[in-house]
Parts: C-alpha cells; structure tokens; sequence
C-alpha cells in the first residue's frame, strides 16, 4: 500500500457524527408514533454501529499496511548498513594483509641487509 498522509481520518468522523445527529434530528422531528420513532433510531444506531466496525477494519488494515511498509523499509536499511560493514570489514582485512605483507618484506630486506653487512 502507497503513503498515507492521515487526510480524511478526521472528516470520516466528523461527516458519521454529522450523519448521526441529523438523521437523529430527523427522526425526533417528524410525526410518528413513539414505536415507529424507536425503531427508526434504533435502525439508525445499528447502521452507525456497522459504519463504526467497518471504519475500524477500514483503519486497522490501512495501519497494518503502513506498518508492512515500514517493517520493509527498516529491514532494506539494515540489510544496506549490514551489507557496507561487510565491505569495509573486507577492505580493512585486505589492508591488513598488505600492510603485513610490507613489514614483512621489510623485515626480509632489513635482515638481508644485516647478514650482507655482517660479511
């Protein structure tokens, strides 16, 4: 899933509060019997209730992807991070060695050289 930027979250709540109190209003307002009137609300209130589950699956599975994305990211990092300590631990063994390599060819030549003195 793509980046969320949080728009709409807080419209979607306020537009399902405005719904509820006008569709309350309407109820409450127009003449009907108080047994038609409850049940109208009652209606209403299951509806708002379905809304409310199906805005929370809604949002849970927007967090759940987000969180996904997130997971890969960090996982990417570590493995780019992972990956270039690997390099460099590779580049400071090969220096190693050479720089080994050096003193002891030095060594040699400094040895050599003692032994042609010596004579």
């Amino acid at each position: 899933m793509g980046k969320h930027d949080g728009t709409g979250t807080g419209l979607a709540g306020v537009v399902l509060i405005a719904g509820l109190i006008g569709a309350g209003a309407a109820l409450l307002l127009t003449p009907k019997s108080g047994k038609e009137t409850r049940a109208d609300l009652r209606w209403k209130m299951d509806e708002a209730k379905r809304n409310a589950r199906r805005k929370r699956e809604e949002y849970a599975e927007r967090i759940h992807d987000v969180a996904d994305d997130v997971s890969d990211i960090a996982h990417d990092k570590i493995e780019r991070v992972r990956s270039r300590a690997n390099d460099k631990a590779d580049e400071a063994k090969e220096a190693v060695k050479e720089a080994r390599e050096r003193v002891e060819d030095a060594t040699k030549r400094s040895e050599d050289i003692a032994r042609s003195s010596r004579r």
